[in-house]
């Protein structure tokens, strides 16, 4: 790729590629991971020590995610969207039962749902942070009362990393005995009401995703955190095909799976740059934190044709750990498209994102529940744009970011 540039460490010859700032010819992605050689010698270990899969690693990984989320238990997965599923099941939630999703977040959150054989009941949000709200979710519940449906749970997303009112989210969910997932792969890292996101203090799972955009990676991965025993056993269990050992007697190889289950097992290689990974995120927040600010001091003097996440809350920056600077932009008074929008970027040779197309929308979804009116989440569609955002970025790149957005304005 032309973004990067290539050198070879002295340590073990490895070959190995590092973002350098924005080179006048090179690329400037939306997202980027951050490895360097404390990761690359951990995954090495792990490559040639006795276990590469279900070995000591990986409760060491889950050990380290208890401790930054302060969480009784924490469970690795293979992806977030693994997450997700697992904690789905391991709510029950099954054919008949309706689960309540903000029309705004990826693809999985809903689809997770699905995989279970229950319902999606999409749920608007605010047009100007794309983040369900305690009112989007009483509307979505009333409507769904009227309808008749069997609602089962609610999955917030923590949209860019912003969190959601949980408090009142769930005392709407206790008042209605609803279950709560709180799907924070983009927050790792952050908190709420001074707790780390991933206490599961008002909501009963959290799910993350380690994927090379997050705010750390191990390549792919995710895992699951609560503070409900039976949750976890039953979560760590339907990770690895629902099989259980009977070490009961002699025959220690016997097992027995009572239900389905699936291999959602996250490795040690992985799980070792997870570690590493992991010593570093409250270094990669503070840098994250600083871009963000600087992107914000750079572009206020385009307000209204951009808006900055600042302008709308709920947050307290510094609770905040940025997977996403998500802007909105007036494309209409601009009467450019959004799609040539990008492609101008492109050219200036910066690449942006759109965080999210309405689930809602996408065809599948429509065969199952026809044309929805979701007035929040289209407005926040028709104006969102994500620019590039990763700790390897340098004050000298959001210049030429914003330099870029100027000429265009």
């Amino acid at each position: 790729m032309d973004l990067i540039l290539n050198y070879s460490f002295l340590r073990r010859g490895i070959k190995v590629k590092r973002f350098i700032g924005m080179a006048k010819d090179k690329v400037l992605p939306y997202g980027y991971q951050d490895i360097d050689q404390d990761d690359i010698d951990i995954v090495s270990d792990a490559l040639t020590g006795e276990f590469l899969t279900t070995g000591p690693l990986v409760e060491n990984f889950e050990t380290a995610l208890k401790n930054l989320t302060d969480a009784k238990y924490a469970v690795t997965c293979s992806s977030g969207t693994a997450a997700l599923h697992l904690a789905c099941m391991a709510l029950g939630i099954k054919r008949g039962d309706w689960v309540i999703v903000p029309s705004i977040t990826f693809l999985a959150t809903a689809n997770a749902v699905r995989y279970c054989q229950a319902d999606v009941l999409f749920c608007d949000v605010d047009p100007n942070t794309g983040l369900i709200t305690p009112e989007t979710l009483r509307n979505a519940i009333q409507d769904a009362r009227k309808r008749g449906l069997k609602i089962k749970a609610v999955i917030v997303v923590h949209l860019t990393g912003r969190h959601v009112d949980l408090k009142e989210i769930k005392e709407i969910t206790q008042v209605n005995k609803l279950e709560l997932i709180a799907d924070s792969c983009h927050a790792i890292g952050g908190a709420y009401d001074n707790m780390p996101i991933g206490k599961s203090y008002y909501e009963q799972i959290n799910t993350f995703s380690f994927h090379p955009v997050k705010a750390f990676t191990t390549g792919e991965g995710g895992a699951i955190t609560t503070n409900n025993e039976k949750l976890a056993s039953a979560i760590r269990q339907m990770r690895s095909h629902n099989m259980i050992k009977d070490g009961s007697n002699e025959n220690k190889w016997q097992y027995v799976m009572n239900d389905i289950g699936y291999n959602y097992r996250l490795s040690d290689i992985q799980c070792a740059l997870g570690i590493s990974q992991l010593k570093k995120l409250k270094g990669f927040k503070q840098k994250r934190s600083r871009l963000v600010k600087f992107y914000n001091s750079k572009l206020q003097k385009f307000f209204p044709k951009i808006t900055t996440p600042d302008r709308y809350g709920p947050t307290i920056f510094e609770s905040v750990n940025w997977h996403l600077y998500s802007i909105l932009i007036d494309f209409k008074s601009l009467k450019i498209s959004r799609g040539k929008f990008m492609e101008n970027l492109r050219q200036k040779k910066i690449n942006t994102q759109v965080h999210y197309i309405p689930v809602h929308t996408q065809p599948y979804y429509t065969k199952l529940y026809g044309s929805l009116n979701m007035p929040g989440s289209m407005e926040y569609f028709e104006r969102t744009l994500s620019l590039p955002l990763f700790t390897k970025m340098h004050k000298d790149d959001i210049e030429i970011v914003v330099k870029a957005l100027e000429e265009l304005l």
